[in-house]
């Protein structure tokens, strides 16, 4: 990497590359796990995710890091998840990304309206989901995303340019 003006060059890409390796690495192959589950539902889940995050003009960093929580999530759960829970993971997340990266993220109300019904009270049951997904995930919230590198990679390369 260059020399940066606004970072030790040595330090971003070990931070960066760190990130992405050791603290949240998951499972390439986690659907094996979850027989329940297959490759074209996450790819729907995914779809769905990516309307509401157009409704709400949610950022692209909002989304990237919903998908990367729920890949993560299904990479570290021990227990096998079904079909009817794989909404509930794909709001969750969302709702949790949206609480990390936006400034004025939706209500919980406004994220469980889009869900079928699991209860009587999805509000209630989304906060006891958002908390177990967030042990599961060990409370670190904040990874590298395809985002994150590209701005790092759009802020080298205007230095390269000037």
């Amino acid at each position: 990497m260059p020399q940066l003006t606004w970072a030790n060059s040595r330090d971003l890409w070990r931070a960066m590359r760190s990130k992405e390796d050791l603290t949240y690495k998951h499972d390439a192959f986690y659907l094996r796990r979850h027989m329940g589950i297959e490759p074209q539902m996450r790819a729907i889940l995914i779809d769905w995710l990516i309307e509401i995050s157009y409704a709400y003009r949610l950022h692209r960093e909002t989304l990237h890091l919903s998908i990367e929580y729920i890949d993560r999530f299904m990479s570290l759960s021990k227990q096998e998840m079904r079909i009817d829970r794989l909404q509930l993971i794909g709001i969750c997340s969302l709702y949790l990304a949206a609480k990390v990266e936006e400034i004025y993220p939706p209500k919980l109300k406004e994220f469980s309206s889009h869900m079928d019904s699991y209860s009587s009270n999805n509000e209630e049951c989304m906060m006891k989901f958002e908390l177990f997904m967030l042990k599961t995930l060990n409370w670190q919230i904040s990874p590298c995303t395809c985002n994150t590198w590209l701005m790092t990679y759009l802020q080298i390369a205007t230095i390269n340019y000037k």
